[in-house]
Order: C-alpha cells, then sequence, then structure tokens
C-alpha cells in the first residue's frame, strides 16, 4: 500500500481484524495493481509471504495459484525466496525421495543465498557503525583541542605541541598576543562585549596563518600563533615573516571598526615574537622557544609595541 501511495490504508493493515477470505480478496486486488504498475521488487515479496500465509493454513492448492510468472525481481533475494515458497506450495505433502531430495536442495540453496544476504547486510551495518564511531571521535577530539567560544585550537593543543618535537629540524616562530588592559573592557562595557572583542581578534589571527600554521587562544586574553617553517628550511627568512606578520596583525586590531561593539571601545594588543630550530638534534625545544616569546611580550607590553625589525 506504502509502494502505491496509499499509506493511509498501510496503517489501517496493521489493525484490521477481518477474515482470511476477505484479506485474500482485498490483496489480489493489489497484486493487480502492482502488476499494471509494473512492480518487480514488492510483488514477489507479496506473492510469496501469502503463499507461505496459505500453506501454513494448510491451504496449499491456493499458495500454487498465488505463485505467477511475474517479472524477475533485480533482488537475488526476492528471487530466492519466491523459488523456495514455490517448491513449498507445489510439493506434495508427501512427495517421493526425488522430488524431497529436490525441494531440500532448494531450501539448501534458498538458505545460503539468505546467509550471503545476511553477512553483506552485516558487514554494512558494521561500516556505517564503524564510520559514525570515528565521526563522533573526530568531533570529540576537535572539542577537545578547540576553544568553544572563538573556534581556535585551545591550550590543550599548544601543551600538546609544547612536548611534540617535529621530526625533521625546521624553523619555527612562536607569537604570544595579549589584549591590553581587557579586564578594563570588561568592566566598563560588560562581559558581553569582552566576549565579542575575543572573538574578533580570533577572527584577525585565524585570517593571518598559513595552511599548517596554528592560531590559538591559550585562555582568558591570550593567544598564540605558530608560524611553520619548511624542513630544512631559513630561520633567518621564517624570522622576518613572523615580525612582518606581528604588524600586520597589530594593525588589524588597530584599525578594526569597534564602535558597533560599544562606543569609544578600541582595543589594542602587545605581542612578543621569537624564532628558532626546532628538530630531534637540536638543543633548542619548544619550551625554551616559548620562554623566549614570554620575556619578548613583556617586554612589548611596557613599551605597547612590536619592533620594527627583528
Amino acid at each position: 500500500l506504502i509502494r502505491l501511495g496509499r499509506r493511509g490504508e498501510a496503517a489501517s493493515w496493521l489493525r484490521d481484524t477481518a477474515d482470511v477470505d476477505d484479506r485474500l480478496v482485498r490483496l489480489d486486488s493489489l497484486r493487480g495493481e502492482l502488476a499494471e504498475a509494473g512492480d518487480v521488487e514488492v510483488l514477489p515479496f507479496l506473492e510469496g509471504f501469502v503463499a507461505v500465509a496459505l500453506i501454513r493454513l494448510g491451504r496449499r492448492a491456493e499458495a500454487a495459484s498465488w505463485l505467477r510468472a511475474t517479472a524477475d525481481s533485480s533482488s537475488s533475494g526476492a528471487r530466492s525466496f519466491r523459488a523456495w515458497v514455490r517448491a513449498e506450495a507445489l510439493t506434495p505433502a508427501e512427495p517421493d525421495v526425488a522430488l524431497a531430495a529436490n525441494r531440500d536442495y532448494g531450501t539448501l540453496v534458498a538458505r545460503m543465498r539468505w546467509s550471503a544476504r545476511t553477512g553483506v547486510l552485516t558487514a554494512a551495518r558494521s561500516k556505517i557503525v564503524e564510520e559514525k564511531l570515528t565521526a563522533e571521535h573526530a568531533i570529540l577530539a576537535r572539542e577537545v583541542m578547540h576553544d568553544p567560544l572563538t573556534g581556535l585550537e585551545n591550550r590543550r593543543a599548544f601543551d600538546h605541541w609544547l612536548v611534540s618535537a617535529p621530526t625533521q629540524s625546521r624553523p619555527t616562530a612562536l607569537l604570544l598576543i595579549d589584549l591590553d588592559t581587557f579586564k578594563a573592557v570588561n568592566d566598563r562595557h560588560g562581559h558581553a562585549v569582552g566576549d565579542d572583542v575575543l572573538r574578533r581578534v580570533a577572527q584577525i589571527l585565524a585570517q593571518h596563518v598559513r595552511q599548517g600554521d596554528h592560531a590559538l587562544r591559550l585562555g582568558g586574553d591570550e593567544f598564540a600563533v605558530i608560524l611553520n617553517g619548511s624542513p630544512g628550511g631559513d630561520e633567518t627568512k621564517l624570522r622576518r615573516v613572523a615580525f612582518a606578520r606581528s604588524r600586520a596583525v597589530r594593525a588589524a586590531v588597530a584599525h578594526r571598526e569597534w564602535d558597533d561593539l560599544a562606543p569609544g571601545l578600541s582595543p589594542t594588543i602587545s605581542i612578543g615574537v621569537t624564532c628558532g630550530m626546532l628538530g630531534p638534534r637540536r638543543k633548542e625545544t619548544a619550551e625554551e622557544l616559548y620562554r623566549r616569546a614570554d620575556r619578548d611580550l613583556y617586554i612589548a607590553k611596557s613599551r605597547r609595541s612590536v619592533p620594527d625589525s627583528p
């Protein structure tokens, strides 16, 4: 009925208590409609299930009449099921040895095909579950390593970087960014505005990193940018890039329109910049790079600027 677009009637069949003969008349009518519609998928199952029901009711002759020579389904499961029902319906109650052997063989083949189909379905379900778990794990991993307010990577991701040395020596630059007098922004304009300021600064940082670099929120009003050079690359060149990037970020914050958040709002940032060579055979570690960048940030905050050059 659903196949024929008669969904309302389909629900009534689950509650209908009409006798068997009345149902057979209705089913025969539906069988005709499916045949006229050229259906080859549902019809074999409809005929097969009705035939099975009639066999179980002891009406074997009527069961055989339900197994017409309809067009073959594209489903091997439908074909096997229909062939098995036909064998059951056409086999006498007490068949001779040859006929019984033929029927048993057909039953065996049908069961083997059904088992194979069940195996495919089980494998498909397992694959779906596996892919779902993989997707859920990826989502959880992102949530664990990302800041919910800004969408940037978080302190946990930064700490992971601190203890994970690259497998090849490469120049690495670290920018530590701190909003100046951010407490005054919260006190004067409220924490909601403060959160919007953090989001906008995060957007600016995200716009100034390349693929393979990292923009992070370390907590509060503290941010970081990690610039990764190419393995075996030039440290001096990356240092120039890092200072140019820090000036660009500071200018972007200074020139951003802030009045739409709160009148008179004009946040500024200080940036500490450092660069070094990290790798498995290098004496310098990410922790040492972090300490140097922190010292540079302290100096930058004291003068509220970023050096024009390394």
